[in-house]
């Protein structure tokens, strides 16, 4: 059985089979593909697949951006007295934990897509 997803899995699917000498016509491999089923709005959704606030990828983004603010303003605070840079203070309580915080939501959003069993 071989496993497919995405907008246009079957193209993708079949070209990957060929180039590794499988030949999915033949019914030497199984294809199996999501199931999409239709909202009564017309949306198309993914049976099985969270989205929305709790959804991995949102998890993933969250924590890139709060890693992200972290360090602009853990740069922001190193160079704001730029003629005594060369001191190397310790550097005040706030920027350094924000970036950490976002690298621990990342790393568990990272966790969280590694152990899904879909």
């Amino acid at each position: 059985k071989f496993g497919s997803r995405g907008r246009h899995p079957g193209l993708n699917t079949w070209l990957y089979l060929k180039q590794a000498g499988l030949d999915p016509d033949t019914d030497q491999v199984d294809v199996v593909t999501e199931k999409r089923e239709e909202s009564p709005e017309g949306a198309k959704k993914v049976k099985g697949k969270g989205a929305g606030v709790s959804g991995i990828r949102a998890e993933e983004r969250l924590g890139s951006l709060i890693a992200a603010s972290g360090t602009v303003w853990a740069v922001y605070v190193a160079t704001v007295d730029y003629a005594n840079l060369w001191r190397m203070q310790i550097m005040p309580p706030g920027p350094v934990e924000v970036c950490a915080l976002g690298i621990l939501i990342l790393l568990h959003a990272k966790w969280r897509r590694s152990t899904k069993v879909d």
